[in-house]
C-alpha cells in the first residue's frame, strides 16, 4: 500500500500555527489537502503529526476533510513516519510537507510509481522549492530508524542518500517546472502573503 503523508505540527518557530492560517476562508492544510485528493497513485492520504495537545486542532481538521490522521513522536520526524507506515500497513511513502502549500499533484503518481520499481528514495531536481513531494520506501525508511542516533530528524532527506546503501532516484524537472529560483514554501510572512495572493487568484 501507499500513503501520502502530510507533516505538519501546529507549533512553528518562525511562524507559529501557519498551516491553520486562512486564506480566502481556508486554514491552509485544508486547501493543500485538497490538492493532493486531486493527485492519483495512493491508497490513503494521511495527516502525520504529534501527539502533543497543540496539535489536536490539527488532528479534528483532519476528520472534517476525510483524510486519516497518524499521531506519534513531537520531535523525531522520520519515527512519525515509521509509526504511520506500521499503523496502516503501508511500504511506500509520498511524503508533503504542510508548509508546501503548491505541491504539484500529477507528480505524486511519479513517486509512487518510481517507488513501486524498488527505489528508496525519489526527489526532484531543478523545481521550485516547496513544489514538490518526496518518496521514501518502508523498507529503507526501518532501516534508517534502525541506524540513526539523534531525534532531531527534521532534514531526513540526509539519510536517504548514503552511498552505496540505498537505491535512490532524483528526476529532472519538467519542463514547465523547470524553475530552481522560485521559493514556494511556507515559513515566513512574506511567504504567506505570497500565497494568499496566488491563492485569491486562484479562488
Amino acid at each position: 500500500m501507499t500513503g501520502v503523508l502530510i507533516t505538519a505540527r501546529f507549533q512553528a518557530s518562525r511562524l507559529p500555527g501557519k498551516v491553520m492560517m486562512e486564506v480566502c476562508g481556508r486554514p491552509l492544510l485544508s486547501l493543500l489537502i485538497e490538492r493532493l485528493k486531486a493527485s492519483t497513485g495512493w491508497d490513503k492520504i494521511i495527516l502525520c503529526t504529534s501527539e502533543s495537545a497543540a496539535d489536536d486542532p490539527l488532528a479534528e481538521l483532519a476528520r472534517r476533510e476525510g483524510v486519516e490522521c497518524f499521531r506519534g513522536h513531537l520531535e523525531d520526524v522520520l519515527l512519525r513516519y515509521r509509526g504511520a507506515a506500521r499503523h496502516f500497513s503501508l511500504q511506500h511513502l509520498v511524503i508533503a510537507d504542510g508548509d508546501d502549500l503548491f505541491c504539484e499533484p500529477s507528480l505524486v503518481k511519479v513517486v509512487a510509481d518510481k517507488l513501486r520499481e524498488g527505489f528508496d528514495y525519489v526527489s526532484f531536481q531543478d523545481m521550485p522549492y516547496g513544489s514538490f513531494p518526496y518518496g521514501i520506501s518502508v523498507k529503507a525508511l526501518e532501516k534508517v530508524c534502525e541506524m540513526k542516533d539523534e531525534s532531531e530528524t527534521e532534514g531526513w532527506g540526509r539519510y536517504f542518500l548514503i552511498p552505496d546503501l540505498f537505491r535512490t532516484l532524483q528526476i529532472p524537472a519538467p519542463p514547465e517546472f523547470h524553475h530552481p529560483e522560485y521559493r514556494m514554501t511556507l515559513d515566513y510572512p512574506e511567504d504567506f502573503a505570497f500565497i494568499r495572493e496566488v491563492y485569491g487568484r486562484l479562488y
